[in-house]
């Protein structure tokens, strides 16, 4: 779904890029971690309403890029994440 005229599409761009790269920078590392703190707290409400525990770092990492990776290379990293 689009619901963002061209013209306001332009002037979103222009203002982001008219930002120094590090405010970009920051802006981004900030809308990650913020992606990360509601990911995980939907993570710990769907384990609480099975009665379960979660491992977050795995949990995290297949909501983030589980589809990223073919099935060989997702093991290898979850059996990565395992081991730290």
């Amino acid at each position: 779904m689009k619901d963002t005229s061209p013209k306001m599409e332009e002037l979103h761009r222009r203002l982001i890029m008219s930002l120094a790269p590090v405010q970009r920078l920051r802006m981004a590392c900030g809308m990650f971690e913020t992606a990360k703190v509601l990911a995980a707290a939907g993570i710990r409400a769907e384990a609480a309403r099975r009665g379960e525990s979660v491992d977050m770092k795995r949990e995290l990492f297949l909501r983030f890029y589980g589809n990223d990776f073919s099935e060989d290379k997702m093991r290898a990293i979850l059996r990565a994440l395992a081991s730290e």
